[in-house]
């Protein structure tokens, strides 16, 4: 793990942290996902054996992005 981890001021900001998650209120919490996948993206990169033409079919036309 990081060095950091073993600091006294990060052990103590890591106890305080971890004590005080009872005290939260599940009702205020906030998730932000941001996670996404386009219908766009493609590899780039591939292996093949040697001597032989990597293909592979790739999206194309009416392009999507879901979130």
């Amino acid at each position: 793990h990081a060095s950091e981890q073993d600091r006294p001021d990060v052990v103590k900001r890591r106890q305080d942290w971890l004590e005080g998650q009872p005290a939260l209120d599940p009702k205020r919490l906030v998730f932000i996902d941001e996670t996404w996948a386009s219908t766009n993206m493609a590899r780039r990169y591939g292996r093949c054996p040697r001597g032989e033409r990597l293909k592979v079919g790739i999206p194309h036309g009416h392009w999507k992005t879901t979130t």
